[in-house]
């Protein structure tokens, strides 16, 4: 007799904490965010970060990814890529760490760069692009024309002064550009 009293001395305080546990539950079962974020208050949620070859100052754990307390503030830079502008997190960042791991997408717009050229001569013809971006290949400059016989186009350069000569806008260049005719 004395064995079974021994073993069933710990029943009755279980089952106390055990009711008082299923009396929480029920009690929160209609605000289940209460329960999930009672329940991942003590626990590490991870955010994924899926930066689609972008970068970001936000010093971030193997994976791409940052570790915090539900509800806590959740902060990152804005991510960078050459090119692209960015536009948004997708599905939309919260300022807090959410009560579940998740993952959220980087969204781009990829920027259209300006080329301007400076012909120096009012009889000048330019059939070069005027945009470019930087996904485009290559683009090979053509050379200016002029209805005058006695203008002779020599090339384009990169300063007014004709010190570095430009035959192509490589692909993956990224800025505006101003181009300008040296004639001789």
């Amino acid at each position: 007799m004395e064995k079974i009293n021994k073993k069933n001395k710990w029943f009755a305080p279980i089952s106390i904490c055990l009711s008082i546990i299923l009396c929480f539950v029920l009690s929160c079962s209609s605000n289940t965010d209460s329960l999930l974020t009672l329940m991942s208050a003590s626990t590490d949620i991870v955010v994924s970060f899926e930066l689609n070859e972008g970068t970001t100052t936000t010093e971030l754990r193997a994976g791409n990814v940052l570790v915090g307390k539900a509800g806590t503030a959740l902060t990152i830079e804005d991510p960078t890529k050459k090119g692209y502008t960015f536009t948004a997190w997708n599905p939309e960042l919260p300022s807090t760490f959410p009560t579940k791991d998740s993952t959220y997408e980087a969204k781009y717009s990829i920027v259209t760069y300006q080329i301007s050229y400076e012909l120096k001569n009012s009889n000048a013809l330019n059939a070069n692009p005027g945009t470019y971006k930087v996904t485009d290949s290559t683009i090979t400059l053509v050379d200016a024309t002029s209805s005058v016989s006695s203008d002779e186009f020599v090339g384009w350069y990169t300063t007014s002064t004709y010190e570095t000569a430009v035959t192509t806008i490589p692909s993956g260049s990224t800025g505006n550009l101003i181009l300008y005719a040296k004639w001789s």
